[in-house]
């Protein structure tokens, strides 16, 4: 799969909604958290809260909860630690569902030091519909060849509104498709609540 494409199967309205079942090579991943087992790595960021939740999840039975945020940079954020270096190449994926009764354009981004100070990078972004989920991935994103100490985090382009993390993957170039959006129901393209002649169109221009 060339950087940068976007690839969308009919396949994949059969399977279930995990990133893992619609990559191109599963077992090319370097971290895989789906948060079954509980937060792992991920902490707040700027003193918004996170707990596991089993109110909305993507795959699975349970999700992060980010609420309680004071800034849209606020969320929650892992240390990529040593197995990353800089100037490599990896490919990135997160399920994302906001809370409330807005949109909003969930972002993936990155933090990292050049010379002492604080840098700032997006891997990818997406606008979804509440209740809904998302799938912000690239299949190639490198990391600045000058920077350390790399930070993933889940943020929002503007507000404070709560929202769910779930299934995050990061592994090497090409493991993951591009941004791809579920609805709440499997092949549901269009986000109408229903699976129609719509979505089936819309798929032909994936």
């Amino acid at each position: 799969m060339l950087a940068g494409s976007n690839a969308f199967s009919p396949e994949m309205l059969t399977q279930n909604n995990s990133v893992i079942a619609n990559a191109l090579n599963a077992s090319d991943f370097d971290y895989y958290n789906n948060f079954e087992s509980g937060e792992g790595e991920w902490e707040s960021r700027g003193g918004a809260t996170v707990a596991i939740s089993s109110d909305n999840t993507f795959e699975g039975s349970k999700s992060l909860f980010v609420s309680g945020r004071s800034d849209s940079w606020t969320g929650s954020q892992m240390a990529l630690g040593s197995k990353f270096t800089a100037g490599s190449s990896y490919s990135f994926s997160v399920a994302v569902s906001p809370s409330g009764k807005k949109a909003s354009e969930m972002m993936l981004s990155i933090q990292y030091n050049v010379g002492g100070e604080a840098q700032y990078g997006h891997i990818g972004s997406m606008t979804v519909q509440p209740g809904k989920w998302g799938v912000i991935s690239t299949s190639e994103f490198t990391l600045p060849d000058n920077g350390t100490d790399f930070v993933l985090y889940v943020e929002t382009a503007s507000g404070t509104s709560d929202f769910y993390v779930d299934e995050i993957a990061v592994g090497s170039v090409g493991a993951v498709n591009d941004n791809i959006v579920f609805g709440t129901k499997l092949g549901d393209i269009d986000g109408d609540e229903c699976v129609s002649a719509f979505d089936f169109t819309m798929l032909r221009f994936y």
